[in-house]
């Protein structure tokens, strides 16, 4: 599955045992958006990213065990245990799905930021500290939507209640241990140079099924977007100022630190803390 905006589920937060030990890996998406996985919500409207609704089948983006990503977003801790979330939080504007909160029932603020020599050159590093609000239901009606994997979602109806097990995504970042693959062909995009995630809980995952038939879905996907964990977040209520995700800038060839190419349009709004999210 590549969906990543924000990402919710049902009652039952999905849990299975694979034993894939705890291992750790990267990747880079290319796209700047940020995500919420919950087992029930995320920012209105809240839609359902199970197969149906979601097509087509089969789709070939999930992990081995579930192709076609039937159950929804599928991630992994640093103990090894994957999970799924079957909905997806989005931040629509009111009036096109979204709730109360608009476009700040996802927001983050960006902090503790550091330059190579000063404001004004590459940065090195930052935080986001990140807000999120849950404002279910929205209003009004949305777009339907689709994914650099051919995947699209179309549906009138959205859940409404308490968000549970809500994940958070950032897959404008990656983790450091795994690069994306190179050279980069399909839905990956190379990067010379990544924002880096240092502190995450787990990962989510990206891209194809490993060992599908199709010769042209390559390359492979794997667990590779960095996840914070939030908890669960009742109609109304709020998580302020947390997770405080941590960020470094890393050069895809082993160079020092600087902006990426990708984030050089954000460096004002770093510098003035503004909502990045």
């Amino acid at each position: 599955m590549a969906w990543h905006n924000a990402i919710a589920g049902t009652p039952a937060i999905g849990r299975e045992e694979i034993g894939m030990g705890s291992k750790l890996i990267a990747a880079a998406l290319a796209c700047a958006a940020i995500a919420l996985i919950s087992t029930v919500a995320g920012a209105a409207p809240s839609l359902d990213i199970q197969k149906p609704p979601v097509g087509p089948v089969p789709s070939w983006t999930g992990p081995w065990f579930d192709p076609d990503a039937t159950r929804g977003q599928w991630f992994i801790d640093r103990s090894g245990t994957q999970v799924w979330r079957t909905h997806e939080f989005h931040d629509n504007a009111g009036g096109s799905g979204g709730g109360p909160m608009g476009t700040l029932a996802i927001e983050g603020r960006a902090t503790n930021v550091v330059y190579l020599a000063g404001p004004g050159t590459d940065i090195v590093s930052f935080d986001i500290c990140v807000w999120i609000r849950n404002d279910l239901p929205g209003e009004g009606p949305w777009e339907a939507g689709g994914n650099r994997h051919g995947e699209s979602l179309a549906m009138t109806s959205n859940y409404s209640g308490c968000m549970y097990g809500v994940k958070l995504t950032t897959s404008f970042a990656i983790d450091a241990f795994a690069p994306p693959p190179y050279p980069a062909a399909g839905p990956y995009i190379d990067r010379r140079r990544y924002i880096v995630a240092i502190n995450h809980d787990g990962l989510a995952w990206y891209c194809w099924t490993r060992d599908n038939p199709d010769p042209n879905k390559v390359p492979w996907g794997d667990y590779y977007v960095p996840t914070w964990d939030v908890g669960d977040i009742p109609v109304g209520g709020e998580v302020a100022g947390r997770p405080l995700c941590k960020f470094i800038i890393m050069d895809r060839y082993g160079g020092g630190p600087t902006v990426p190419i990708h984030a050089a349009a954000h460096r004002p709004a770093l510098g003035r803390y503004r909502h990045v999210l």
